[in-house]
């Protein structure tokens, strides 16, 4: 298929992007890799009027480091350039984990960390990591400039904080504390396909080897990146030792997640466990034995080397949100989409009636019907 017809514009400058963005407003989409947006337009679900270009500003791709040790990564830096650059592996060796898992090479040479970002897509690796790093964004608009931090910037599917007329310029990540295991784990049913399911989990121990700090975000579990606050609180101020580790994954398997952040109801507790154990497994041990914690993070293999079970409602679910996500956009769509729901809901109640709470699931459908 072939796009709506559009205006296109490549500003020069970040001024002349802000100028345009604030003369276009709603009417303007912005292209950085395109990798989302351009099938999204050739398929006619995105038809923006006005199409503004980001590709010539080079001022917005950039990679530096401050005194205080925090990452600062321009919007238009590509996904291959973050991958490979040295100093991504000691700042933030979680986001470094996770770029090989960005869809394929060939995407991630054109793809760029502020349009993934601003995309938020619930499938995609870089939210979740932006969200468990506690990074910042800087969004910009002809008015001034704004940091949104990571837990208020995703608010829904495709949905983020920026305002129309701004425009997300930069990314900033803190250094990864001393002490401090991560792991980053995706089921996909090839690599390089959307992940049915994921978690990034950062563990801090003390020098006795508590768990004095916990992050566990998960990757298309909703309509945007979920943080486990209940899961991580359960692991703080405990040794991680395999015994207390099958003990707590136990209990949320039997107990799935009740905490209302979290939005959820499915015991995806093996995925989280496996985590757990690649952030733990051998990391303790090396760091009483005086390795540096960069050594010690070395010595174990990637976390896909643990086998994980994704269960047949993770896809269905899926499913069910890129269908009620179409009925809202587009009203012609809903004489399909609509028993398709109701299918849904007769064969798989638990994606229907427990994973959506009940009044966001009540506005949702007055929405679409």
């Amino acid at each position: 298929m072939k796009p709506p017809p559009f205006k296109y514009l490549a500003p020069d400058s970040l001024e002349q992007a802000l100028e345009l963005m604030a003369q276009y407003g709603k009417e303007a989409k912005l292209l950085a890799g395109g990798q989302s947006l351009i099938p999204a337009m050739n398929f006619r679900v995105a038809q923006p009027a006005v199409l503004v270009d980001l590709n010539r500003i080079t001022a917005l791709d950039y990679i530096q480091t401050h005194g205080d040790g925090s990452l600062a990564v321009g919007a238009m830096t590509r996904q291959r350039d973050l991958e490979l650059d040295p100093q991504l592996a000691e700042r933030v060796p979680l986001l470094h984990e996770c770029m090989p898992h960005v869809a394929h090479p060939q995407i991630r040479n054109r793809g760029t960390l502020g349009g993934s970002l601003a995309h938020a897509d619930p499938a995609a690796e870089l939210p979740v990591v932006a969200l468990a790093t506690s990074a910042r964004m800087r969004a910009q608009s002809s008015e001034g400039e704004r940091w949104i931090e990571a837990n208020q910037f995703f608010q829904g599917m495709f949905t983020t904080a920026l305002q129309p007329g701004e425009i997300l310029v930069e990314v900033d990540f803190p250094p990864a504390q001393a002490r401090t295991g991560w792991s980053f784990v995706e089921a996909s049913r090839r690599r390089g396909d959307y992940a049915m399911m994921g978690v990034a989990a950062s563990l801090r121990l003390d020098a006795q080897g508590i768990c004095s700090e916990a992050r566990l975000v998960y990757m298309n579990a909703g309509d945007g990146p979920i943080e486990a606050r209940q899961a991580a609180a359960g692991l703080s101020g405990h040794p991680l030792r395999r015994p207390f580790l099958g003990k707590i994954g136990k209990m949320y398997a039997e107990r799935p997640w009740d905490h209302p952040e979290d939005r959820t109801k499915c015991p995806y507790d093996p995925i989280w466990l496996n985590a757990i154990h690649h952030a733990e497994s051998g990391y303790l041990q090396l760091i009483r034995a005086g390795w540096r914690p960069q050594e010690a993070r070395s010595v174990f293999p990637n976390a896909l080397a643990s086998k994980i079970w994704v269960t047949y409602n993770l896809r269905m679910w899926r499913h069910f949100f890129l269908m009620r996500t179409c009925a809202e956009a587009h009203p012609q769509m809903r004489e399909v989409t609509i028993p398709l729901l109701a299918e849904f809901r007769e064969k798989i109640p638990i994606l229907y009636d427990d994973i959506v709470p009940g009044a966001k699931q009540a506005e949702n459908m007055r929405k679409i019907r």
